[in-house]
């Protein structure tokens, strides 16, 4: 007899769980800060934060969807697709606790996360698995692939096919990327350090460019060492 009061029930509560409206469920789960959005539309199973942005970086019109196992594993992770400065499509946890990033492909501009970098490029990233707990990485895998790179400032050009490649990975509490390029004579190497709160630290060293691009270089804000010139530049992807 009590299958059928049972039934009903559970058809109730699923029910009220699709009817759930997607900025509530964004709120619950902590993503307030990185997620912002004007107008977040419909349900957790189908919904879009439109003109969204993650931190500094515009999403487009973003569907968000829930995932299924990560809910059966205590986290509210979503399925999401975007077509702004980030193009591409993945899973993401939002949480206080622990955010995570999964995606097969990522597509955006350096200039999208924050015009004051010292350089500009096409990242491709690949594979990507990043996640924090706890303050700490847990987990960086993944390929990165930037083109077209160029100096943000000053008026050194480098050749239009130079590309940096590298990878991701966890350097104690942070996620760091190692990326290394070479056109000619000319090197550049890049490391990136991010921890769980989107600060960032991204050294630059440029190896040579002659005496002809050490003044250009000087002027896009790199300081001499004894191979070559290097930048430091910090900030937060979050604010």
């Amino acid at each position: 007899m009590r299958w059928k009061f049972v039934i009903p029930a559970c058809f109730l509560a699923a029910l009220l769980l699709a009817t759930i409206p997607l900025r509530l469920a964004l709120s619950w789960a902590g993503a307030d800060r990185w997620l912002s959005s004007p107008a977040v539309e419909g349900t957790i199973w189908n919904g879009t934060a439109r003109a969204g942005y993650l931190g500094r970086l515009s999403l487009g019109d973003a569907r968000m969807t829930l995932d299924i196992p990560a809910l059966l594993s205590g986290r509210a992770g979503f399925r999401f697709s975007a077509a702004g400065a980030l193009e591409g499509s993945g899973f993401v946890v939002l949480g206080r606790e622990s955010r995570t990033l999964r995606a097969s492909s990522l597509r955006f501009t350096v200039s999208a996360l924050s015009p004051s970098l010292p350089l500009e490029g096409v990242v491709l990233l690949s594979d990507v698995t990043l996640a924090f707990r706890d303050g700490s990485c847990e987990v960086g895998q993944g390929s990165v692939l930037v083109r077209k790179v160029q100096l943000s400032h000053g008026g050194m050009l480098l050749p239009p096919d130079f590309q940096l490649r590298g990878a991701l990975g966890c350097a104690g509490r942070d996620v760091i990327m190692r990326l290394a390029g070479r056109s000619g004579d000319i090197a550049i190497r890049s490391t990136v350090r991010i921890n769980a709160d989107g600060a960032y630290r991204m050294e630059n060293r440029v190896t040579g460019l002659g005496r002809a691009g050490d003044a250009l270089a000087v002027e896009a804000g790199f300081l001499p060492e004894a191979d070559g010139h290097a930048r430091v530049y910090q900030g937060n992807f979050a604010l």
